[in-house]
């Protein structure tokens, strides 16, 4: 009896940590709310369409006549769309897929901090994220509001720091391979970022860990060689195709001139992480500690070093490099709170940060203040000053109670409760900055709003049109071939990578809008201009059979049967057999 009841209060203890944990980790991933055929997933999902139903979009030159680079996420595209058409299921597939990566960052918090400082960690690092939402440079993400390829491989990565920092490299392996079977830019990206971390730990067992760690990711990589090779083909265009792709396209991911401010965090974060580690070298329980620092360094060092070539290269700008650039922040944020929680926690650890080494910490937490308040970003700062005002209300909480003049309830908590007393007060700090997020859910939830102006558009070309019928549409709505479910001649989001077929999808843009030589999207209105004669010269070039336009711009294209129309758009029956009946 005496041993149930000493084990008892451990188990209860045990499950409530886990409890706080998971439901703090599936609150964060509700934040990003739920969202079907939103952003990236009308493009990504045109495969999965296709595999429901072969008969779709037959004649989409994007479905049909472009390089396809995400196989595996097309299957499990169907899968899910297969439970759930409306989307409900890809959503929450999102929610579990984040859900699974907020936990494997509290088991990496129990490896760096142990079980006593792991919820503290754990939950200031999540205040943190729900402030950052985890967003990096040049609009490079961990996790963003929708189920995509990269979601999958970032989840994959975040499992793979766990398995790294326990020193258990096949797993790490297993989990970046499977990554990078996703999503073919983390299969190029994290194998040397792999074999950097696996380098920075030393010249003992290096064999062992780069053949356990990069085995099956490059074998992955292989996996990919047809399609790098169909990319990689000769093509008097290629350099021009490669160009419109960076620089007219996705400037916004790839233009970096003006965006090496957005790297400053991933510095300043580097610093503070690298200031807080050095008086840990010496102690127990480093180990992790320096596994996870040799991988955010790897991993941060392809970020950078990608980035510096770009800006001198759009080859190595194509690489996209910086995509890992939030992950390695990431990271060091998780190297940079732990090590704080175990100085919190461990009183001859605690003295090893005064002096120089406090300094040093001070001057880094300095400098990321300095680089938040120069970007305008008010959240990051406000979770930083709120976690360092609720560890020094914990250090007073403590010493108030150690005096016996405290109530006993609070000598308890400071003296045999401490970590239990510390938890409670960065709870507070995270739910303080989860309430806003959360209570956002409604107005970034597609399926929760459902606000698309095209909805009965698309039900028209859904379910009143042949599954064959193609339709010229404006290219800057990006949801109607997706939601229609039939072919179109272009859009703006559906571009390939290739550069071959990024130049032949650059011709039908400028078709679309008759702006020969266009180089910024707002021109993609120009399509609003279109009349009778450049739509007669359209049909005859693509063969449509409808022609969607916004209301008011029909009077400008003749006598065309209207097949649809609403209060937004109206639809033109522009067929051959229309045609010739006019």
């Amino acid at each position: 009896m005496p041993e149930a009841a000493a084990h008892g209060p451990s188990r209860a203890s045990e499950a409530i940590e886990l409890g706080i944990a998971g439901l703090s980790a599936v609150a964060f991933a509700a934040s990003f709310g739920f969202n079907f055929g939103v952003g990236n997933q009308v493009t990504y999902l045109i495969p999965a369409l296709r595999l429901l139903d072969p008969g779709l979009l037959g004649r989409d030159w994007f479905a049909t006549g472009t390089t396809q680079y995400h196989p595996v996420f097309a299957e499990l595209g169907a899968t899910l769309m297969r439970l759930d058409r409306r989307g409900w299921a890809v959503a929450l597939g999102l929610t579990l897929v984040v859900t699974a990566a907020a936990l494997s960052l509290y088991a990496l918090c129990r490896t760096l901090v142990g079980r006593r400082g792991a919820l503290p960690a754990y939950l200031t690092l999540l205040a943190l994220l729900f402030a950052t939402q985890t967003r990096g440079p040049a609009l490079t993400y961990v996790f963003n509001r929708e189920l995509q390829p990269s979601t999958l491989s970032s989840a994959c990565l975040l499992g793979a720091m766990l398995a790294f920092s326990a020193g258990r490299w096949f797993a790490s392996s297993v989990l970046i391979a499977a990554g990078s079977l996703v999503h073919i830019n983390f299969a190029i990206l994290c194998a040397p970022a792999f074999a950097a971390a696996a380098l920075l730990l030393g010249r003992e067992g290096l064999a062992r860990r780069l053949a356990l760690g990069l085995t099956l990711p490059v074998l992955a990589l292989l996996a990919f060689v047809p399609t790098l090779r169909v990319a990689a083909l000769p093509s008097p265009d290629a350099e021009l195709g490669r160009h419109v792709y960076l620089t007219i396209r996705a400037p916004h991911h790839f233009v970096l001139g003006s965006k090496l401010g957005e790297f400053l965090p991933l510095a300043a974060w580097h610093a503070v992480a690298v200031a807080a580690l050095l008086p840990l070298v010496r102690t127990r329980g480093v180990l992790p500690f320096v596994r996870l620092g040799a991988l955010a360094a790897g991993i941060s060092a392809v970020a950078w070093c990608g980035a510096f070539a770009a800006l001198g290269s759009e080859r190595a700008a194509a690489l996209f490099t910086w995509r890992v650039a939030p992950h390695a922040e990431l990271a060091f944020q998780v190297l940079s709170i732990a090590a704080g929680t175990r100085a919190l926690l461990e009183p001859e650890l605690a003295r090893r940060y005064r002096g120089k080494a406090g300094a040093a910490v001070g001057v880094a937490l300095g400098l990321l203040v300095v680089v938040y308040a120069l970007r305008r970003d008010a959240l990051p700062l406000e979770v930083i000053f709120a976690s360092i005002a609720a560890a020094v209300a914990w250090r007073a909480l403590g010493r108030w109670g150690g005096r016996g003049t405290a109530p006993a309830w609070l000598g308890t908590l400071a003296t045999e409760r401490a970590p239990e007393l510390l938890a409670a007060l960065t709870g507070v700090v995270l739910v303080y900055f989860a309430v806003g997020p959360l209570g956002r859910i409604p107005e970034r939830s597609s399926l929760l709003r459902s606000a698309r102006s095209t909805r009965a558009l698309a039900e028209f070309m859904r379910e009143r049109t042949p599954k064959q019928a193609l339709f010229l549409t404006p290219p800057d709505d990006d949801s109607l071939r997706f939601f229609g479910e039939r072919a179109i001649v272009v859009d703006w989001k559906g571009n390939p990578a290739v550069p071959a077929e990024v130049l032949a999808w650059y011709r039908r843009i400028e078709d679309v809008t008759g702006r020969h030589g266009m180089t910024r999207e707002e021109e993609l209105r120009g399509y609003d201009a279109l009349d009778e004669q450049r739509l007669e010269a359209l049909r005859v070039r693509y063969g449509f059979d409808y022609a969607v336009v916004r209301r008011g711009r029909e009077r400008a294209l003749g006598d065309y049967p209207r097949a649809f129309e609403d209060p937004n758009y109206v639809v033109l029956e522009v067929g051959a057999a229309a045609h010739a009946r006019r």
